[in-house]
């Protein structure tokens, strides 16, 4: 996943490093290692807006939120 996000990187594909954030925040939620996911959905959600994907920035706020829930308990 880390390669991904490299390779997203040089193509200056918005969408794809976005894409490529939210996977790696995928990941590291499963592993429970919550700052790191939240820093790359974080990421993701900038990155969508920045591109002008609505949609894609929603699903990254819903997820955040999530994370925020499961932290509070």
């Amino acid at each position: 996943m880390e390669k991904s996000l490299v390779y997203a990187g040089k193509s200056e594909d918005l969408i794809a490093q976005a894409c490529s954030h939210r996977g790696l925040g995928e990941l590291y939620a499963i592993q429970l290692k919550n700052e790191k996911a939240l820093s790359h959905f974080k990421a993701s959600q900038a990155l969508f807006v920045e591109a002008d994907d609505s949609v894609g920035a929603a699903e990254i706020v819903a997820k955040i939120e999530q994370l925020e829930q499961l932290e509070k308990i």
